[in-house]
């Protein structure tokens, strides 16, 4: 999806991240690559969103938290990027 993204397709990325979480609703993996999809597009609280259900799945992630600490990082809330 990500490579889709960087080529100029972002909606052929949304389907394609769609499409994965459909057939693997219990993984956390698709979650976690919309949620860093939408935080390279510049929104923060969305990525935030979608990175919480990453993280309801798989609470012991690295990169899920990692993730969520950078969104509230790029919106200068380092207190509850530290959290």
């Amino acid at each position: 999806a990500s490579s889709l993204q960087g080529h100029g397709q972002p909606k052929d990325a949304d389907k394609c991240l769609d499409r994965l979480t459909q057939l693997k609703p219990w993984s956390w993996h698709p979650y976690l690559a919309r949620g860093r999809l939408v935080r390279s597009r510049g929104d923060n609280v969305g990525a935030r969103k979608v990175l919480a259900t990453a993280q309801s799945i798989n609470p012991k992630s690295g990169a899920t938290a990692l993730e969520i600490a950078a969104a509230y990082h790029c919106e200068g809330k380092l207190q509850d990027a530290i959290e």
